[in-house]
């Protein structure tokens, strides 16, 4: 019992190690990227050469929307811990949705070389959820199907109907997920331990809070993966646009 008490102690202390280790990384790079570039700016080094300019600035932005997306996370999966994430369902129109959710990703996936493929949905689909949330849910499932993907591949979103309910599929043909990583793939910080598989570095918490958000809303996520590649689904409750389906 005390081995197994003093393991258990290891374990928890090298989990917040390595937490503190990805968070100061996560958090070191894109301030160093937004000091150095508006250090530029602010030099005046840039004042006859607005192209480059505008890219340093560009640079900034986006370091800013990263360091936003992390904090964000971090403040969700606090909030999923203390039984406090809040959602605000109602009635949703789908095809809406995706099509927002896939523009906003399209500069992140065409930088990666990756392209979006949004198959239009089967009717004037309605969801129970909050829209905001289902946005986030969306966009993590996305950008991590995006990563995963080669360079020149290409990520399928597409909708099913399944008798009162909703199943939407995000597919990409990167490297299958390994056996050993399954049953951790929906928990915190897991994304590290296959950090080499990856384009992109990430915190490790967007399927955590994705299965937060779409639990909450009545849904159900899965994913299958093989040598075709892995699909992620979310299946939630299709709304008749007068309320809430499960009331």
């Amino acid at each position: 019992d005390l081995l197994k008490e003093v393991q258990e102690r290891k374990a928890a202390e090298r989990v917040k190690d390595d937490f503190t280790s990805m968070v100061s990384h996560e958090l070191r790079t894109p301030l160093t990227a937004i000091r150095g570039a508006l250090g530029l700016v602010a030099s005046g080094a840039l004042d006859q050469d607005p192209e480059t300019r505008k890219k340093m600035i560009e640079v900034s932005q986006r370091n800013s929307i990263r360091l936003l997306v992390l904090v964000n996370d971090l403040l969700d999966i606090q909030k999923i811990e203390a039984g406090m994430l809040s959602l605000q369902p109602e009635v949703v129109p789908l095809e809406k949705t995706l099509i927002q959710t896939v523009q906003a990703n399209h500069s992140f996936a065409e930088s990666l070389g990756v392209s979006l493929d949004l198959l239009p949905c089967p009717g004037h689909i309605k969801v129970w959820a909050d829209p905001l949330r289902l946005e986030q849910a969306l966009t993590n499932l996305i950008s991590n199907a995006t990563k995963f993907s080669p360079k020149g591949g290409k990520v399928g979103i597409h909708t099913e109907l399944h008798s009162h309910r909703v199943r939407i599929f995000i597919h990409n043909t990167g490297i299958p997920i390994s056996d050993e990583f399954r049953p951790l793939l929906f928990q915190k910080f897991s994304q590290s331990d296959i950090g080499t598989t990856r384009a992109v570095k990430g915190t490790g918490l967007g399927l955590a809070i994705t299965k937060a958000i779409i639990d909450g809303s009545g849904g159900r996520i899965d994913f299958e993966s093989g040598p075709g590649g892995t699909t992620f689904w979310i299946e939630l409750p299709q709304a008749n646009g007068t309320g809430n389906p499960m009331a």
